[in-house]
């Protein structure tokens, strides 16, 4: 009898549960596809192996203050980000672990904006210059992808600007806020002819919630893409981000906050801690599909300069003028052996120059030079990666990279 009742409850069971994943089945089958390219190649999001999340333009442009990326990627699985609102230090970034070591800037990730790569040769990263208010959508694929991108990629945070592909359109925006926070924003973008087009222009004000903490800057993001023909696209995308005062309160103990929450560090205050950045970026994106596959050719420019003035005066001063560049070649074939094999291979070629002094901090006033040095990073790297079908439940991916990083320093 025990075994009657116990095969009678599982009959039920099924009778109830099958009908639901039908209907499950039904409604996912009209679920608009998602495409993602975070993987290097165009793959449906449903058919990617790997652990990808997507967060879209309504929930970036409309839903957030835009103050930083963890407003827009807050509750991503195992993306943790943490900010201190302090626009002078460097947001937190850690995918799965990758990142959590890192003491200034963002390690173990790379970050990617329309193809052109945000983290320098050298591994490190900043997000200061990501425009959310054109954002399009953001990709992050979570997991060690060091066979698709090669050093500092534990992780990946992909972010696509918005284009144009309608009736051209200006839109303005004026937001305001407590705590001194003013936001203005124009944003034009449109189609003509074979030409689609975006430019966005914002500048925010923040005065913070502690003393010495006020920030401002102007943001410029501007995209092309002239479709050449039905299989040529050239895609020219600029950037430039310019912070002209990013103060830094510092920290204080809990007695100093039990008794001023808003008061900061004496020492920062005394000697104007803070930095200051200008940057700007000009990319390349030429893709074709009549070379019996697909083609991605990428070049691209950055010019960054950088000060910081740290709350102590022997070598407290830091000025940095940055010049990196890069190209790449990306060819992929898909449907090979009877549409069951995708391949991909690609190329990266890096390159980053720093010129790096520290002063002393007096008061805020550069001092004597105490630190003088030329640092140069060239990283080359290949890589191939196969996809291939088994069935429709299936499927076996595979990667291989190789590369090649110098690093010199002249004293």
């Amino acid at each position: 009898m025990t075994a009657v009742r116990i095969a009678c409850k599982l009959l039920l069971f099924l009778f109830l549960t099958m009908p639901a994943s039908w209907a499950q089945e039904t409604e996912m089958d009209s679920i608009e596809q998602i495409v993602v390219t975070a993987t290097r190649t165009e793959s449906a999001l449903r058919d990617v192996a790997r652990s990808i999340s997507v967060v879209h333009k309504d929930r970036i442009q409309n839903a957030t203050q835009q103050l930083g990326l963890d407003e827009v990627l807050n509750g991503i699985p195992g993306l943790y980000m943490q900010n201190r609102y302090n626009f002078a230090q460097d947001l937190r970034v850690a995918i799965r672990g990758f990142g959590l070591r890192s003491s200034f800037g963002i390690r173990g990730i790379k970050i990617f904006v329309d193809d052109i790569p945000e983290t320098l040769p050298d591994g490190q990263a900043q997000v200061d210059s990501i425009d959310l208010g054109s954002a399009e959508r953001i990709e992050v694929l979570r997991g060690p992808a060091s066979s698709l991108y090669g050093n500092a990629s534990g992780g990946v945070i992909s972010v696509v600007s918005e284009l144009g592909g309608s009736e051209p359109f200006v839109e303005a925006k004026l937001g305001v806020g407590e705590l001194g926070y003013e936001k203005y924003q124009l944003k034009a973008a449109g189609q003509l002819d074979r030409v689609d087009y975006l430019f966005n222009a914002s500048h925010q004000n923040f005065a913070g919630y502690r003393e010495h903490s006020s920030s401002s800057g102007d943001l410029i993001n501007s995209k092309v893409r002239w479709n050449i023909s039905d299989g040529d696209s050239l895609t020219i995308v600029f950037n430039h981000t310019d912070q002209p005062a990013e103060q830094d309160p510092g920290g204080i103990d809990a007695a100093q906050a039990a008794a001023d929450p808003r008061s900061a560090h004496a020492q920062n205050v005394l000697l104007n801690a803070g930095e200051e950045l200008s940057q700007q970026r000009i990319g390349l994106v030429y893709r074709s599909n009549r070379l019996g596959g697909d083609l991605l050719l990428r070049n691209y420019y950055v010019w960054r300069d950088f000060a910081n003035r740290l709350p102590f005066v022997d070598g407290g001063s830091v000025d940095l003028e940055r010049f990196f560049y890069g190209a790449g070649a990306q060819y992929s074939l898909t449907d090979l052996a009877s549409s069951k094999l995708n391949l991909s291979f690609g190329l990266d070629v890096e390159r980053q120059d720093d010129d790096r002094r520290r002063l002393d901090n007096n008061q805020g006033v550069l001092g004597s030079l105490v630190f003088d040095q030329q640092e140069q990073v060239d990283s080359d790297g290949v890589c191939v990666q196969g996809h291939y079908r088994l069935g429709k439940a299936w499927s076996v991916n595979a990667g291989l990279r190789y590369d090649d990083l110098q690093y010199t320093v002249t004293d």
